[in-house]
């Protein structure tokens, strides 16, 4: 049963690895290349979406389940959300930095760090019981 368990484990955390570079590919192509998909703050809400997927794989595929260990996750995702949003405004020529889409990212990560702390201390209080 052990040896599901880290498998399991290891595929969430093969997942985070893909996710983040889909994340990646995605944030730093160049426009143009992209799918147009046409509805009211579509970029923030694919931000958004990024970033809550994000930290919830991470905290899924990793072992440690304290709040410190989450926060770094989600302080994680923040820095990593404002280094892409750097690097589009350096190495992209159809793309600029965007202070909203660094708080899209944010929230997102947020909800994220929150939703994965809910169930995790929920789960928790069930089993001590």
């Amino acid at each position: 049963m052990r040896t599901k368990h880290l498998l399991g484990r290891n595929f969430f955390f093969f997942l985070s690895i893909a996710w983040t570079g889909i994340i990646f590919y995605l944030c730093l192509a160049e426009s143009s290349n992209l799918p147009k998909i046409a509805f009211p703050l579509k970029d923030k809400i694919v931000h958004f979406f990024f970033y809550f997927i994000f930290v919830l794989l991470f905290a899924i595929s990793l072992k440690k389940r304290k709040t410190i260990f989450l926060r770094r996750i989600l302080i994680f995702a923040i820095l990593l959300g404002l280094l892409i949003e750097f690097m589009q405004e350096m190495y992209t020529k159809s793309r600029s930095f965007d202070w909203f889409d660094v708080l899209s990212n944010a929230i997102g990560a947020a909800v994220g760090f929150f939703v994965i702390n809910y169930f995790l201390f929920s789960k928790q209080k069930i089993k001590s019981h």
